[in-house]
């Protein structure tokens, strides 16, 4: 529950940017595979710290289930959070106080 606060909170506060990306000429599809690539390079870099501090190792089923949990739950959050920024037009979002 909270990695998904802290997608939803992270991606909420970058709607500006994402507006301002949108007015540069990216489509909403090409912001949203954006978000995407950053939110599961972050995961993967996350487990991967974590998974390299435990010192016994942990079942090989445990560590793909973790991550693979881990990337859907990040991946459809960060997908829920971008489509609903970039739903208005970017420059009602970029002009609105936050």
């Amino acid at each position: 529950m909270a990695v998904v606060n802290a997608v939803i909170m992270a991606g909420a506060a970058r709607g500006r940017e994402l507006a301002v990306v949108r007015m540069t000429g990216l489509t909403t599809r090409q912001v949203l595979l954006m978000t995407l690539v950053e939110s599961v390079t972050v995961t993967v870099t996350a487990l991967g710290l974590a998974l390299g501090a435990v010192v016994v190792a942990p079942p090989t089923t445990l560590i793909m289930g973790v991550t693979i949990g881990a990337l859907l739950v990040t991946a459809a959050t960060t997908a829920a959070t971008t489509w609903r920024i970039t739903r208005r037009r970017p420059i009602h979002v970029a002009a609105s106080r936050e």
